[in-house]
């Protein structure tokens, strides 16, 4: 019922005409051309007829002194272009598509004779090159969406097909919800620069910039476009790419479609990493189904288009881990011991224990519930099939999706039309959570799991008017949106009895997340999501103008937002739960009985450097301490608000017949968000006192006095008082471009385009802002707590909280520089080649700085007291971190700042043939280089600098640098043999086939190690040898040419992205028998096409995440810091530890009419 009144809310707003699609204008295409007579000579004052032969809307317009006619903002859809003149015969084309954004020039040539007298021209080629813009831009045909074996059937997978399109190592674009991020670059630009638009509307999560609102089915969508370099001013503010769905519309005739896709891991092939370890293939049922329908409401008058979409999916993910052995779990070390860990010690007695068993009097009742967070190993440690992990499964993890999606035109005159969409998504994974999948927050396990819940929504509505024969005013409104909801789907009972062993300092709400454990005893972090909730809300208001005066085509426009996003802060388990983590995955050796090397609390068990010696030893043992014990009051909801607000001028300028000119600028102010509440705040290094110590307020800046110093009251009367950073009012963002025809014969076009581009930044960071105190008390303990009792001297930092979070006043607007130089050729009818140099130069990228790292000049000597064990005392390096006073022996506060830069510059290449006589094809390559400072350029998490005082040492290619990216794909259509007998049309008649085939180079990866060595964020090993190894499933790279630095305290000298991961080849086929003439209810009758797909067709074993964690522990050094000896403490170092999915083969059947 909720549902029905939503879309009869929506139907009602578009009879009324009441508001407008948000950026409508980015939804049409223009038609131009030139009217001339027999001898060549022009033709001025003709009429010329625009007519929409599927919906018989027409527009009129009259061709200038030079013979010249342009339609602006003409709907995609099928046309004619008739003309009449006094004196000649009436000339029209034949029916020829326009595209989304597309420049269409028809030129008629009209002869001698009566207006009576009618003669028929060629309609324009459906692969035109472009004479109108400077832009870089591709077009995605509705019959690639519709035609082309999608993995998933998620449009998402056909903006790979463009050159230019990089996507991350991680990624799987067959998936939509939660699990489908749209981590992809465009030309160099970052990930979550990108505008997606679904009929002009804004459809990004803008919380991270990686995920999207809603995914249109793909047989609801018409076509979209790719504007990857150099557009125009009218499109909205982004930095990246624009991509720009158009839904179908409904015309004059009813057709529509009836779908069912099916997949049974019957047919399947096996997960490589399930194989070798000799479990059973993962699970598999899926089906999607669904139908549309689209007709007249009114004929030549009203129109609508309806889907409904359903998906249905239990997929066995694999997954391979370390688990505790089941005599592990009970104490019992007389058996092979998981991570290579030696038989534990007692630390009392520095013996073996009895039998190698722990006493049961002094089993850690928190540890053995913790314990329970991990599945029951099914490979023993000495199982020939054993291979670095004792657990490897596939649970099945259900995904549920429904899709409802409304379109309605409107032709209320000639003059006048509506319309509106609204589309509604439903996206579900119950437990078990496919963390594999990106999702964040929980254990890799699927004992103590998370139910999630995205739903999802668009409202698109529309007013188009136009004036005269060379105005048209857009006026547009749009609504969109989601909210994430996760709670608890499995292991209530396991994390109730976690949190009933391990004390709190504040207790949280019940059925909170249990406590968090990073870096575990066998390497995982233990961690829960749920309880957790977001919503985000997107009101755009907008309103285009266009009028063609002479040779020169204006547009003018604005636009206002008015958005918010609500949202938990953190994770459940770290918002309630203590934190705790490891010493190289063992407990933090203490002074009880003591001896030489401990360097933890004296009442912590410990002998010399180690409690047991055995990870898991050490977390059944009661009384041994872990590092942390971080627990938080609260879990603060954020409450972010912010506006856009945006003008632009554009001209397309005709210079002559053969060359023409655009030009414009935009004007963005994009604004800093603030919280609704001003329950925020800002760590301002400038205001930060040594003297003041561990003061909640220290170094910190309020929106409302109440809670502290106040801009205005700290004298910084630029920052805004709410936003807490500078607001920036000129991002003006000039663009030309031009495009040449240099034969006069619309064959060859020679074109360019430069610009500067702003986009608006994802909000992660404000949101973060809100832990900061007094919005949340934070502790920790400098020398950690035990897991089973709260130390009785209660000696944490920070009583009220410190500061956690910052960002930098000086918070200038991100952007980039774009430019391309693009030479275009129409080879023959319907195809056409392009090939260009196309470059972009990122600025004021945002990332993270830890404010707290080590000076250069102390690093040494912080390291030496950090990792000293000869003195047989304790030493800390702690108090030489500039903010120790403040926040202790921790990098922590970390400030965003928009100090990151990228280079891009590529040779790109794209052969495209759109369909006609039975056939399409496409072929991109390109070839790159992107360097940056922002490793990630994507969300602001993947862009922390290693070390603050020398931003040049993480310089080097991006995580998006592929030298070499191709694509292909190609639609084949046998002839219907419409003229043969039956048999013959039934075996040979109406096959079909369509390929996509991609060969890209893999991610550039870095190895890191060693952050203890310097106090900072992160750090590299030195680089002594080839790191190029045999790329097998064991061994990707030598691990053996990485060490770490000789003398503590200095940075790695290896470069960053050292090794190349591994690549992609992939083929992905279908074949396809179309029945057609099947009686209907219509008098067209229908089809009938059964297809059968194939993907990863040839079962091609395609590594994906590469482990390059260069984890060392008991690192041993003179007095001098010259390094004496480690241990390499993480077993998977240089293993492939996840791979592409294997062949699946996919069975449909389609009723299209």
């Amino acid at each position: 019922m909720k549902r029905l009144l939503v879309f009869a809310v929506t139907l009602a707003l578009c009879s009324s005409v009441l508001f407008a699609q948000g950026g409508a204008v980015l939804t049409t295409g223009t038609i131009s051309g030139v009217i001339k007579d027999p001898t060549g000579a022009v033709i001025p004052g003709a009429e010329v007829v625009v007519h929409n032969v599927d919906t018989d809307a027409k527009r009129t317009v009259v061709s200038d002194d030079s013979g010249f006619y342009t339609v602006p903002n003409v709907p995609t859809g099928m046309y004619t272009v008739s003309v009449t003149m006094p004196g000649f015969k009436t000339s029209t084309s034949q029916p020829f598509k326009v595209d989304i954004r597309s420049n269409r020039i028809q030129d008629l040539t009209m002869e001698v004779g009566s207006v009576d007298q009618q003669i028929t021209v060629e309609g324009a080629s459906a692969a035109q090159v472009e004479l109108r813009s400077g832009e870089v831009a591709n077009l995605i045909s509705g019959e690639q969406v519709t035609e082309l074996p999608l993995n998933g059937r998620s449009f998402v997978q056909l903006s790979l097909l463009v050159p230019g399109a990089s996507a991350a190592q991680d990624a799987n674009v067959r998936f939509t919800g939660l699990l489908a991020g749209v981590d992809i670059s465009f030309s160099g630009s970052p990930s979550n620069a990108n505008m997606w638009l679904v009929d002009g509307t804004n459809n990004v999560d803008i919380g991270s910039g990686r995920t999207i609102l809603t995914y249109p089915s793909v047989d609801s969508i018409a076509e979209f476009k790719i504007q990857r370099n150099s557009y125009a001013a009218d499109m909205a503010a982004s930095s990246g790419a624009q991509i720009n769905v158009v839904t179908k519309s409904g015309t004059n005739e009813f057709h529509g479609s009836l779908y069912e896709f099916h997949r049974n891991s019957a047919l399947n092939a096996t997960n490589f990493f399930l194989n070798r370890a000799g479990q059973d293939k993962q699970a598999l049922i899926y089906n999607n189904f669904g139908y549309t329908v689209g007709g007249p409401i009114v004929k030549d008058k009203a129109f609508f288009f309806w889907s409904q979409e359903w998906r249905r999916e239990g997929r066995g993910v694999p997954r391979q881990n370390l688990v505790p052995t089941d005599l592990e779990r009970q104490g019992d070390f007389s058996g092979p011991n998981t991570r290579d860990y030696p038989d534990p010690t007692d630390p009392l007695t520095g013996l073996p224990f009895p039998e190698n068993k722990i006493p049961a009097d002094r089993l850690s009742p928190a540890g053995l519930a913790l314990l329970n967070l991990y599945p029951r190993a099914n490979l023993s440690l000495d199982s020939p099939n054993f291979s670095g992990f004792n657990w490897v499964a596939a649970p099945k993890t259900p995904l549920n999706t429904r899709q409802e999606q409304i379109r309605a035109d409107w032709n209320i005159t000639e003059n006048h039309s509506v319309m509106g969409r609204l589309t509604l998504d439903t996206w579900k994974n119950p437990a078990p959570s496919f963390v594999e999948g990106g999702l964040w927050g929980d254990d890799p396990f699927p004992i103590v799991d998370s139910n999630w819940d995205q739903p999802g929504r668009s409202l698109t509505t529309q007013w188009t008017s136009t004036f005269g024969t060379g105005t048209v005013n857009q006026v547009s409104f749009s609504w969109s949106g989601n909210e994430i909801i996760v709670d608890r789907g499995s292991g209530e009972t396991e994390n109730e009895a976690v949190n009933a062993t391990i004390p709190e300092v504040f207790p949280g709400p019940e059925g909170h997340g249990h406590a968090v454990f990073w870096g575990d005893p066998l390497g995982h972090d233990l961690w829960n999501q749920p309880p957790w909730q977001n919503r985000q809300d997107l009101f755009v208001w907008k309103d285009d103008f266009s009028k063609v005066i002479g040779d020169h085509s204006f547009k003018i426009g604005g636009l206002f937002s008015h958005n918010r996003k609500d949202e938990d802060i953190d994770n459940n388990s770290a918002a309630y739960a203590p934190e705790f983590w490891s010493n190289g995955g063992e407990a933090i050796p203490g002074g009880t009985p003591g001896g030489e090397g401990s360097w933890g609390p004296p009442e912590a068990l410990g002998r010399g450097d180690q409690v047991t010696g055995n990870g898991v030893a050490d977390l059944l043992l009661k009384g041994t301490y872990w590092g942390g014990g971080v627990e938080d009051s609260t879990n603060p909801r954020s409450r972010v608000r912010w506006r856009d607000y945006e003008l632009y001028f554009a001209d397309t300028w005709r210079l002559t017949s053969r060359l023409t000119l655009n030009y414009g600028v935009r004007w963005s102010y994009l604004p800093n968000p603030w919280d609704d509440q001003n329950q925020i705040g800002n760590f301002v290094l400038a205001l930060y006192d040594p003297a003041a110590g561990a003061v909640g307020t220290n170094g910190m800046l309020f929106p409302d006095a109440k809670f502290g110093t106040t801009p205005d009251a700290a004298g910084l009367e630029d920052v805004d008082d709410r936003a807490l950073v500078k607001n920036y009012f000129s991002d003006f963002s000039p663009r030309i471009g031009f495009a040449w025809d240099p034969t006069g014969q619309g064959k060859w076009a020679i074109r360019a385009g430069a610009g500067m581009f702003y986009n608006r930044e994802a909000i992660s960071d404000v949101l973060t802002m809100t832990i900061n105190p007094p919005f949340r008390t934070t502790i920790t303990w400098d020398n950690g707590r035990p897991l089973d009792g709260i130390p009785a001297s209660m000696d944490f930092t920070g009583g009220s909280g410190v500061a956690q979070t910052g960002k930098a006043l000086e918070a200038k607007t991100p952007g980039s520089y774009q430019w391309n130089l693009t030479v275009e050729r129409e080879l023959w009818r319907d195809t056409k080649a392009e090939i260009g140099y196309v470059a972009n130069r990122g600025h004021h990228i945002p990332g993270w700085f830890d404010m707290n790292q080590v000076p250069v000049a102390l690093r040494t000597q912080y390291a030496t007291l950090e990792l000293d064990t000869e003195t047989g005392t304790e030493t800390d390096g702690g108090p030489l971190r500039p903010l120790f006073p403040l926040v202790g022996d921790v990098t922590n506060p970390r400030v965003a700042s928009r100090s990151f830069d990228s280079w891009y510059h590529s040779f790109q290449a794209y052969l495209v043939k759109r369909f006609s006589q039975n056939f399409s094809y496409q072929l991109s390559y390109t070839f790159s280089k992107l360097l940056s400072t922002a490793y990630g350029l994507g969300h602001i998490g993947g862009n922390v600098v290693s070390d603050p005082f020398n931003i040049g040492y993480d310089k080097g290619l991006a995580s998006f640098d592929r030298p070499h990216i191709f694509s292909a794909n190609l639609i084949y259509r046998t002839p219907a043999l419409a003229g043969s007998n039956a048999l013959v049309q039934a075996l040979l008649g109406g096959w079909e086939s369509s390929i996509i085939v991609t060969a890209n180079s893999g991610r550039p990866e870095t190895i890191t190690c060693c952050e203890n060595f310097t106090g900072t964020e992160s750090n590299r090993p030195d680089l002594v040898g080839d790191p190029e190894g045999p790329q097998t499933v064991d061994a990707w790279f030598d691990v053996n040419a990485f060490r770490p630095p000789p003398v503590v305290g200095l940075l790695g000298n290896s470069p960053r992205s050292q090794i190349r991961g591994p690549g992609i080849n992939n083929w992905d086929l279908s074949f396809m028998k179309n029945f057609g003439g099947l009686p209907w209810w219509n008098n067209e009758g229908a089809t009938l096409q059964f297809r059968a797909e194939f993907f990863n067709a040839f079962n091609h074993t395609q590594f994906q995440l590469v482990d390059t964690d260069f984890e060392i522990a008991n690192e041993s050094i003179d007095a001098s810091g010259n390094l004496l000896g480690f241990e390499q403490n993480n077993s998977n170092f240089g293993q492939v530890t996840r791979v592409r999915e294997p062949r699946e083969i996919q069975f449909a059947l389609k009723i299209l009419w």
